[in-house]
């Protein structure tokens, strides 16, 4: 059973894919850790504890909550972008309340705790910005070598970008916490736009694997897909949601789905254009070491069925 570890900022597209990963019976979920992105520290970690709360796995994860001062985000394009795809709240504007813990311990102290007690055991996911991650390599130099590995959901390969033509939303979001990830010596596997966009649900679809329940949970589901299905087409014309976050977790549950190559990369922090862009050292005689496994095609199908396999049904009782 693979010991994961789940840093979002939820987001509709990292909720399912949350549920998912407590449903998957291959992954041990230790932890879900908050980070600021698509929504704010504060409503990120609430995002996440209703996500547990409402799914209640017999086994539940730990929570990492967010903090504000580590997670300043820059004003994003008031253009039509990928920011904007999730609602004011992150799940299409579902309110909730859910009860607020007397204790929180926050995102890097429960990753460096985690980490410590099963040292190359953990996989850690990445779907929204990196800032948590490299907080931890901040206070914790070279503990992230301990990781078994870090699957990150981010930046773009030969692949416009998503919040600016340049960048991707998580990249964009952070692009120092990105850069420094990104050179610390440690097993990583990035999964780039131009893979994770191919992974397409359909309203069709969503009415086969997301069946009527009566739980919560699934009132959920029915009201914060739907709302994510007009958003896209409202602002891009699109008629089927990418499954971006759940192709990073087929990558890091069942890495047969992907290959990759390894190869250099870096983030541009200062562009005004730029910010936030992935550069690839691609010459006939590159002079930058390799810092990544870059994610570059997809068993689609493979990907798609274990999609299926893990949401279908899931607003039903566990």
């Amino acid at each position: 059973m693979r010991k994961l570890i789940i840093d979002a900022d939820p987001g509709i597209g990292s909720a399912l894919t949350l549920i998912a990963a407590m449903q998957d019976p291959e992954i041990d979920l230790l932890a879900i850790t908050a980070t600021a992105g698509r929504v704010s520290a504060a409503q990120a970690s609430s995002n996440i504890q209703a996500l547990v709360d409402l799914f209640d796995p017999p086994k539940r994860p730990r929570i990492g909550w967010a903090a504000e001062n580590v997670s300043a985000l820059p004003q994003f394009p008031e253009e039509p972008c990928s920011a904007l795809l999730n609602g004011k709240l992150g799940l299409g504007d579902f309110e909730f309340n859910p009860p607020q813990p007397h204790h929180r311990i926050d995102s890097p102290k429960v990753l460096s705790e985690l980490t410590r007690e099963y040292p190359n055991e953990i996989t850690l996911l990445t779907l929204g910005p990196l800032t948590n991650v490299a907080r931890v390599n901040d206070y914790h130099p070279g503990i992230l070598q301990k990781l078994h590995e870090i699957v990150i959901v981010g930046g773009s390969h030969h692949h416009s970008g998503d919040i600016t033509p340049a960048a991707e939303f998580n990249f964009y979001a952070d692009p120092p916490s990105a850069r420094t990830v990104l050179s610390v010596p440690a097993t990583k596997t990035l999964v780039p736009l131009d893979v994770s966009e191919k992974i397409e649900m359909t309203y069709e679809q969503f009415s086969d694997w997301f069946e009527q329940s009566p739980t919560s949970l699934g009132q959920l589901l029915r009201e914060m897909i739907p709302a994510c299905f007009r958003l896209h087409h409202q602002l891009l014309g699109r008629e089927c949601i990418p499954l971006r976050e759940m192709v990073g977790l087929a990558v890091a549950a069942r890495p047969l789905t992907a290959e990759s190559k390894q190869i250099a990369v870096a983030v541009e922090c200062q562009g005004k254009l730029t910010r936030g862009m992935t550069i690839f050292d691609e010459r006939p005689h590159p002079t930058w070491k390799p810092n990544v496994e870059l994610v570059t095609t997809l068993d689609s199908q493979g990907v798609l069925d274990y999609c299926r396999t893990m949401l279908q049904g899931c607003g039903k009782s566990v």
